[in-house]
């Protein structure tokens, strides 16, 4: 019977993994955080990107969440559905909540050309904050 469990506990320790990433909206696997919200900040017309998330949602399934400040007179919902179509090409995130403002609006705050990213590990490690280089 101990034979039995530990090969039961083998098989089976890839879908506790994977369920502990899911439960815990760890960052998933084979997503570089950083390298997405680099890309985010270089994008046309975009001054910032912060409070950047990403998760996953089921196996396989990533999601992003993040707040992008636009210059004035860029178009906040022409900018987002840019944004949303580059990270499904460029990273296969298909599920985004982008909060898009214009510099100066009320509550934006603005850094420029500065982004933020805390990613966490698949196991709870907390990674160093970066910040592009200027």
């Amino acid at each position: 019977s101990v034979l039995i469990g530990v090969l039961v506990l083998v098989s089976s320790w890839s879908i506790l993994r994977d369920s502990t990433t899911i439960l815990l909206e760890a960052a998933p696997k084979g997503i570089d955080t950083t390298a997405v919200g680099e890309r985010l900040a270089r994008a046309p017309g975009v001054v910032e990107v912060h409070d950047l998330h990403i998760w996953t949602i089921t196996s396989g399934f990533p999601a992003l969440s993040a707040h992008v400040l636009v210059g004035r007179g860029e178009d906040c919902h022409g900018r987002r559905r840019q944004l949303e179509r580059l990270l499904g090409e460029e990273f296969g995130i298909e599920h985004t909540t982008l909060q898009v403002d214009h510099v100066g609006d009320p509550g934006a705050r603005v850094e420029l050309g500065r982004f933020s990213v805390k990613p966490v590990s698949s196991w709870g490690e907390a990674s160093p904050e970066r910040e592009p280089e200027e």
